[in-house]
């Protein structure tokens, strides 16, 4: 499946797209850069413990989809003039 970051990776840089889909299982990540993806894994779940509704539209998109088609909702939780709110992509 093609998401916003592949695409834009790819446009970045084609052989990082390559790359990141046929040899990603090679990659070798600093401490430094784990550490940075794992608190952004906290703050994404903490996120949806606060905005529980996000699975709910997930599976309302999903259940009107067409039965060979799978549905990809990914919430992301912004700032926006120091008032949060939540947009579905």
């Amino acid at each position: 499946m093609l998401s916003k970051s592949k695409y834009i990776r790819g446009t970045n840089c084609p052989k990082s797209l390559w790359l990141y889909v046929h040899k990603r299982d090679q990659q070798v990540i600093s401490e430094t850069t784990r550490a940075i993806f794992d608190r952004g894994t906290s703050v994404g779940e903490l996120a949806q413990e606060y905005f529980p509704f996000g699975e709910e539209n997930r599976k309302k998109i999903s259940s009107t989809k067409g039965a060979g088609n799978q549905a990809s909702l990914s919430s992301r939780l912004s700032f926006h003039k120091i008032k949060p709110f939540l947009s579905s992509e």
